[in-house]
């Protein structure tokens, strides 16, 4: 294996490195994402993914080039998706399932956070129906119809569309 010690910015010193399909390092120092090669890197501020002050813990790239980011005193795991076109790097989406699509009586949602505020909106952008901190709403009195889904979650916000028959 690369040892990408020599290629850190000045001042950085960690052992903790991820090592993608590409031959890039990985590493976090300094509340700073931090790409690796053999003739330059690329620094990313952890706040640009809403972490502050976290803690790595382990590293690992996964054969899809996802780089996941274990942290201390948190449960979760960031996952991050490597982009070399853009030298953009993106938080993965967080999976929310709204179901069932079409909904009769209730509407439901999975979230791997936890889940704040659900709004149901009709087509024309007016908020009908909302709950808070609850896992499903009651639709009973909406018409059948499209209607637009508002998911706020503790890391996230998704938007879906349902049909209500």
């Amino acid at each position: 294996m690369k040892d990408f010690r020599n290629y850190f910015p000045a001042g950085v010193s960690t052992n903790k490195v991820a090592v993608d399909s590409k031959g890039y390092g990985w590493t976090v120092f300094d509340n700073k994402l931090i790409r690796i090669s053999d003739t330059d890197s690329l620094e990313v501020p952890l706040s640009k993914f809403n972490i502050d002050q976290w803690i790595c813990r382990s590293l690992f790239v996964d054969s899809q080039d996802r780089l996941w980011v274990g942290m201390a005193y948190r449960k979760d795991i960031l996952v991050l998706q490597l982009d070399y076109t853009s030298k953009v790097i993106e938080r993965e989406s967080e999976k929310v399932l709204v179901y069932p699509n079409p909904a009769f009586d209730r509407l439901y949602v999975d979230s791997d956070s936890a889940i704040k505020k659900i709004e149901v909106y009709d087509m024309q952008g007016k908020i009908i129906l909302y709950a808070i901190n609850e896992s499903a709403v009651d639709i009973k009195s909406l018409k059948a119809g499209i209607y637009i889904v508002e998911v706020l979650t503790q890391n996230s916000k998704t938007v879906r569309k349902i049909v209500i028959e």
